[in-house]
């Protein structure tokens, strides 16, 4: 899922209106992807066009649980 994707998913997730940052084309696409896929759907609702779906909830919940990358660092072999 793209960075874009992840934003208006976490975005409905989290906040009761529409995701209007961005007016393009992508948006909609994005947008359009979150429907077909069964992350969003429409809503009657004043305030927003789409809410998310327990799919929705559930993908935010386990992104959030991720643990958080840790760095190592390593000496590389020097070949002579």
């Amino acid at each position: 899922m793209s960075p874009l994707k992840l934003i208006i998913l976490i975005h409905y997730s989290w906040s009761g209106n529409d995701y209007n940052t961005l007016h393009s084309p992508v948006r909609q696409d994005a947008i359009c992807y979150l429907l077909n896929n069964g992350y969003l759907i429409s809503d009657d609702d004043l305030h927003r066009t789409y809410k998310p779906t327990q799919k929705a909830f559930f993908y935010v919940e386990a992104l959030c649980n991720l643990p958080e990358p840790e760095q190592t660092w390593i000496i590389p072999e020097v070949s002579e």
